[in-house]
């Protein structure tokens, strides 16, 4: 029996069926994206399965870590985390919060790609009036800062991976959680075999992993530059 209890809402309405997700918390543009073998409907169907309980993946994940059975996790489809700068913040396909212990942020994929690299963002920033770019160009920097401590260095990074990192760490660092999980869910199911999109964003995250190398403590997790009191994991699941 799975271990650890969630609870499903969004502003203040509760979610109990892939129905309710739908009606309380659908994603951006979901005449296209919530379809079967789509992400967002894809990690409906999986947490909504468990019945309360987080499914089988985020328990063995949870003990692994050393999270604590006791209590609830609260958990918010279409979260938004604002990161500090002007523009849309960070939209966690679902966020899982346990106070004082743990933030978990998901990143759920089928055959869609991890966003486009840095390079490319800044490249469209050049085609842009001064104006209009610097939001975005102060939001790249201050997540560089966060995570590497630096200035823009390596542009070939996939910006979806930097704005779910610090996302996910914001929101540890606001409930008081000691760890904080980003964790990218494929539903390889959905499909019925590792697609070539999804290898892709396999080597991109793998590519990500090893640029925070660095920061790896023996026990398993990362100490980032931004958040040095707070464990840091990331979890690629395959489903």
């Amino acid at each position: 029996m799975n271990k650890y209890k969630v609870t499903l809402s969004k502003k203040g309405k509760q979610i109990n069926s892939v129905d309710d997700w739908y009606k309380y918390a659908p994603p951006m543009k979901k005449d296209i994206h919530w379809k079967d073998g789509k992400s967002a409907k894809e990690l409906a169907k999986y947490i909504i399965e468990g019945n309360k309980y987080l499914p089988q993946e985020l328990d063995v994940l949870l003990i692994k870590i050393g999270c604590q059975p006791s209590g609830e996790l609260q958990g918010e489809p279409e979260a938004i985390t604002g990161l500090k700068s002007r523009g849309q913040g960070r939209t966690h396909d679902l966020l899982l919060v346990k106070e004082n212990e743990v933030v978990v942020g998901i990143e759920a994929k089928v055959e869609e790609l991890l966003d486009e690299p840095v390079y490319k963002i800044i490249e469209d920033l050049i085609m842009k009036k001064p104006e209009d770019a610097k939001g975005k160009y102060e939001r790249l920097k201050y997540l560089y800062k966060c995570i590497y401590d630096s200035e823009i260095d390596n542009t070939y990074l996939k910006y979806q991976l930097l704005t779910a990192t610090v996302g996910t760490l914001l929101e540890a660092e606001k409930v008081g959680a000691k760890k904080g999980v980003l964790a990218v869910i494929t539903f390889i199911s959905a499909l019925g075999h590792m697609s070539n999109s999804m290898k892709k964003n396999k080597d991109d995250l793998n590519y990500f992993i090893s640029t925070i190398s660095k920061y790896k403590q023996s026990e398993g997790f990362y100490r980032l530059p931004g958040f040095e009191d707070i464990e840091f994991y990331v979890e690629d699941l395959y489903i």
